[in-house]
């Protein structure tokens, strides 16, 4: 018989630190799933779980000290391989203590040391530095001793810097200005470094990968999905994402890892070539003997700028890629000995946000394993072409008029007809982003349900319609039974969602989250059904009624995408609008990307239409106290 909550003192010492966490998760999952207990081996989604309160759990979850993402929960499914797979540490015994760390360097290469927590002020604020002083002339040693990979310092007491500068035992007073710290570890200007030779170096190491990679022998060929196929026509900038990792990098290793993925993952080792009618997938075999390069690019010796890090990395990596090659590639930068930053590139093609958390997860677990001198963990992946082929079979049990009814698209057409009545000729050539907070008194029970209901009623009022036609992002990872949340690619579709300012918070949740349950139940993908040629011959009142345009140019007219967590979004203020050229060859009136945090509500909008911005966020401000 499985262990249950009550069962947990005999199944797991609830003193222990895995019990306590197995103790606090489950107490979630009980409030959030209304369950009055919960069997700790049995999936979320037969426990009643779903995509929309996986969000609120993984909220509270975060909030009570347990970092996962809706990723983990779906694709883990029960807390307790959740707590044996995401939240475990590594099991190497660390040196955990200033103490312990000066003992090691002592005993093993004689050398004295004394660990220092180093306050330097900065114009943004007070920063803190662990120092590790040294004898001179012996910083190189130290560095050498405390750098070894297989040395399991914790992350506290790594420090950032080795000094032999004595002047550092005069730092236990107020905070060190940051000019005479940047002096006294002989830090450079960053405007010094080389970075024409640094984004030679990363495009060079890029092009060796891609020849690597794209061996003679193929494995097989199917077709791009439906949102590929809008990637590579937009061919938009490359994603960039940043996995920062605060420990010392054994580049080895994590090529090792590197290598592991492009194995177990399908999209790394094919390439997009254009066919009759779209681009189709050209998977390569795997070469075992296969150690794609990482460039480190090393900025330890400069001034680092970590406001404007950011920016920084961007300007190396800048690119878009072509059909033909490979879609990705890892950069390590070193920032000190502490701080790395695993940069991802990726085109938008192969990655969406979950394969974000899916290549973070397992560049992770896998770097920990060959860490730990185990080998890489077996893991589930299911392989993008089963998806491809899935959406291909089209609705299943579900006919045009069902489809047209369930999703109210005749409404849905005739409410983005009045609402392109009502901006025609305030399309701009520019874009404009800018952002919405909106405070909240209570406890939010629904998340998105909450989050929709507010936007709904507030672009009621702006736009003069009681009915909104919104193109609703959803990420797509779940068709015949099977689940994709392991499994590297661009899985999202763009679902038409009528939503209506009359419905309650509970309406709003109970119908959408009933909506995006029909998708995985009958097999409905819109994108394929609106984009590829046999489902526009098959069902053209579809596409009709969503109203796309020949050159999508009414594709996202009013977009949304719900994240779930306001951490994932960059920090932003109500009063900044940036104003940019329109990067897609299509219109936009409100593209927003909502998300929730303690308290408030952020929506994050782009618009390439000339609206009245400080209007809309007074609405905004007016339309919460009414929910």
């Amino acid at each position: 018989m499985k262990p249950d909550l009550h069962a947990i003192s005999t199944a797991e010492n609830p003193a222990s630190a895995a019990g306590k966490a197995i103790t606090e998760i489950a107490a979630i999952w009980k409030e959030v799933l209304g369950l009055p207990d919960i069997d700790l081996y049995q999936p979320f989604f037969s426990l009643g779980g779903n995509s929309i309160n996986a969000i609120a759990v993984m909220s509270k979850m975060k909030k009570a000290g347990y970092p996962v993402t809706l990723r983990d929960i779906i694709h883990h499914q029960s807390i307790r391989k959740i707590v044996d797979e995401v939240l475990q540490p590594s099991t190497s015994p660390l040196i955990a203590t200033a103490e312990a760390l000066e003992s090691f360097v002592l005993q093993e290469g004689g050398i004295a040391v004394t660990f220092r927590n180093v306050q330097v002020q900065y114009p943004h604020g007070i920063r803190e530095y662990q120092i590790l002083q040294t004898e001179a002339g012996q910083t190189a040693a130290v560095q050498q001793l405390i750098s070894n990979p297989a040395l399991p310092v914790a992350a506290g007491i790594l420090p950032h810097y080795i000094s032999d500068k004595t002047e550092f035992n005069e730092t236990t007073g107020a905070p060190l200005p940051a000019a005479i710290f940047q002096a006294l570890l002989g830090l450079q200007p960053l405007e010094l470094f080389d970075a024409p030779a640094a984004a030679a170096n990363i495009l060079a190491t890029y092009q060796a990968n891609d020849t690597a990679i794209r061996k003679p022998v193929i494995l097989r060929q199917y077709p791009l999905c439906a949102m590929q196929q809008l990637q590579i026509s937009f061919h938009t900038q490359a994603c960039v994402d940043l996995l920062p990792l605060h420990t010392h990098v054994d580049v080895p290793l994590l090529q090792q890892v590197y290598s592991t993925l492009i194995k177990r993952h399908s999209l790394l080792r094919s390439v997009a070539v254009k066919g009759e009618h779209f681009h189709n997938w050209e998977e390569h075999a795997f070469d075992p003997a296969l150690v794609p390069e990482i460039p480190v690019i090393d900025l330890s010796g400069y001034q680092y700028p970590e406001a404007d890090f950011y920016p920084l990395v961007t300007s190396f990596v800048f690119r878009k890629y072509d059909p033909g090659k490979i879609f990705h590639q890892l950069v390590l930068f070193r920032v000190n000995l502490k701080e790395y930053y695993l940069v991802m590139i990726f085109s938008h093609v192969i990655f969406d946000r979950v394969t974000g958390e899916v290549l973070k997860s397992q560049l992770q677990q896998y770097y920990q394993d060959l860490a730990d001198k185990r080998r890489i963990r077996e893991e589930k992946i299911v392989p993008f072409e089963s998806y491809v082929r899935a959406i291909e079979k089209g609705p299943q049990q579900l006919s045009t008029a069902d489809i047209i009814r369930n999703f109210q698209l005749e409404d849905f057409y005739n409410a983005k007809q009045r609402i392109l009545e009502t901006v025609h000729g305030r399309e701009s050539a520019q874009s404009y982003a800018f952002s919405i907070t909106v405070s909240l008194q209570d406890t939010v029970q629904d998340p998105l349900a909450t989050t929709l209901a507010i936007y709904t009623r507030a672009l009621h009022r702006y736009l003069g319609v009681s009915q909104l036609p919104l193109l609703f992002v959803c990420d797509g990872r779940q068709y015949e039974n099977k689940l994709y949340y392991n499994t590297v690619g661009e899985f999202t579709d763009m679902v038409p969602m009528l939503t209506d300012a009359a419905w309650t918070v509970k309406e709003t949740g109970d119908i959408i989250s009933g909506r995006l349950a029909a998708l995985k139940q009958h097999n409905l993908n819109f994108l394929h059904l609106l984009l590829h040629p046999s489902s526009r011959a098959d069902k053209p009142e579809i596409s009709r009624l969503m109203d796309a345009g020949e050159a999508l140019e009414r594709f996202d007219i009013l977009m949304f995408n719900f994240l779930g967590n306001a951490e994932e979004v960059p920090v932003t203020t109500d009063e900044q609008t940036d104003i940019q050229p329109n990067p897609l060859p299509i219109y936009s009136l409100l593209n927003c990307i909502a998300s929730s945090g303690p308290g408030s509500i952020t929506f994050r909008f782009r618009s390439s239409y000339t609206i009245d911005i400080d209007a809309l966020r007074k609405i905004f401000a007016a339309v919460v106290p009414e929910m």
